[in-house]
């Protein structure tokens, strides 16, 4: 029935009301039109003085009642904050998921109570429910008949699926927030060790940021980030074996996701880790040729794959200028100083015009500093002892190691540059 079909319909019953209400007046009164227009508004004054006496009763006792529903609905008010408030919501997401179906529960009682096994006088042919005693024990259980208890129980087994399905959603959700929260307090740990560096109590601190890092990683094994702070703290903590395989992990998870900055960030990492391992095996084995030397040789190899894996979008920016830097560096430990020259000076060309132009004061200071350093270096190779006469340093190749103290000494452990944004 359409609204106006039903409004029509009301008032056809309304004037058939009246009408009949008129007939009836005119029959008491003998047909007496007068007499009973008379009696009518006689009526009227008497429901009139009832409906007065019905308001004057309802207004006093809302006088009455209203200042009590007033105070208890602020106490209710109050009551409903606190008992689903968000510090309390958890208790009642445990009690609806302790929540069971009465009638589902005593299942296996009731039909284990009903079950014919096989034995001596039954083999296995026969069903092991019979309908008779089966439809008997789903009408206790208020499944009703066979027929209706299959339905009722599909519907609850699609019920139930929706439900998991639900949860599995917000499970993943929940997961995605408590990595965060991890991420945070792994950020405000490590923030602590670097205030407090080369303390007990500031490798407690590194520890800490490890662990953290490491639970948000585990919660969500797509976050790049995370996976790159463990692999740091891993780095602070004396693990390089570890964080060159967390970096070597954090260069496939940038190829699954097709992000080359990251894919240049995580080899310029394991650079940083080799060009480590090497300097530490040239320091406790003096008579290696530096230039030979497997670690350096790698990181190398490591930065140049991070300059071919640089986007377009960062080419002659701080990143660039950092990994050239850094191959510079390398080189250096090598022994090979023309090459070193070359990237050195790669690197003040890109640092200079960031120096003087870049607009963010961050970048601009990065750059200025990375600035003073390779001119620095480049300093320190032009006047280095020069190589023996019978030993050619036109192609690059290594200086004879004549004394330790030529060598450059080995970083310490935290030494990676900070990945600029």
């Amino acid at each position: 029935m359409s609204l106006w079909s039903l409004a029509r319909w009301v008032l056809g019953v309304l004037l058939v009301l009246i009408m009949l209400a008129v007939i009836v007046f005119a029959w008491s009164a003998g047909w007496n039109w007068e007499a009973a227009a008379n009696k009518v508004a006689h009526y009227w004054r008497d429901y009139a003085r009832i409906v007065d006496r019905i308001y004057d009763l309802v207004d006093r006792t809302a006088r009455f009642i209203v200042p009590f529903a007033t105070i208890g609905g602020a106490v209710y008010g109050i009551y409903h904050k606190w008992q689903y408030g968000k510090g309390r919501m958890h208790v009642h997401i445990r009690e609806f998921l302790k929540r069971d179906h009465k009638r589902l529960m005593p299942t296996g009682r009731k039909v284990a109570a009903i079950v014919e096994r096989p034995g001596p006088d039954r083999d296995f042919g026969p069903s092991i429910f019979i309908p008779n005693q089966l439809e008997a024990t789903l009408r206790s259980m208020r499944w009703g008949k066979l027929d209706a208890a299959d339905e009722a129980l599909t519907a609850e087994l699609e019920k139930l699926k929706q439900q998991l399905e639900q949860w599995g959603d917000l499970e993943a959700h929940y997961n995605r927030q408590r990595a965060q929260a991890h991420l945070l307090k792994g950020a405000i740990a490590a923030s602590r060790a670097a205030m407090r560096s080369g303390t007990e109590d500031g490798r407690k601190d590194d520890v800490e940021a490890f662990e953290n890092f490491k639970a948000a990683y585990e919660l969500n094994e797509a976050d790049a980030e995370a996976l790159e702070y463990m692999a740091h703290q891993r780095v602070r903590l004396g693990d390089q074996g570890n964080a060159l395989t967390d970096f070597e992990t954090l260069q496939r998870l940038a190829a699954e996701q097709k992000n080359q900055m990251l894919m240049a960030r995580a080899l310029k990492f394991q650079a940083a880790v080799r060009e480590h391992e090497g300097a530490s095996r040239l320091l406790h084995n003096l008579n290696s040729r530096p230039d030979l030397e497997q670690n350096l040789q790698q990181a190398r190899d490591l930065l140049t794959k991070a300059m071919d894996a640089l986007p377009d979008g960062e080419r002659g920016g701080l990143e660039e200028a950092e990994l050239f830097e850094m191959r510079g560096r390398v080189n250096r430990r090598r022994q090979t100083f023309r090459l070193a020259t070359d990237d050195h000076t790669s690197a003040e060309r890109l640092y200079y015009p960031i120096a003087r132009t870049a607009n963010d004061d961050d970048i601009r200071y990065a750059a200025s500093t990375g600035l003073d350093r390779v001119r620095k270096a480049l300093e320190e190779i032009r006047l280095r002892p020069l190589a023996a006469p019978d030993n050619p340093l036109a192609n690059g190749s290594a200086q004879p190691r004549v004394d330790a103290a030529e060598l450059p000494q080995a970083p310490n452990n935290d030494f990676t540059t900070k990945p600029t944004e």
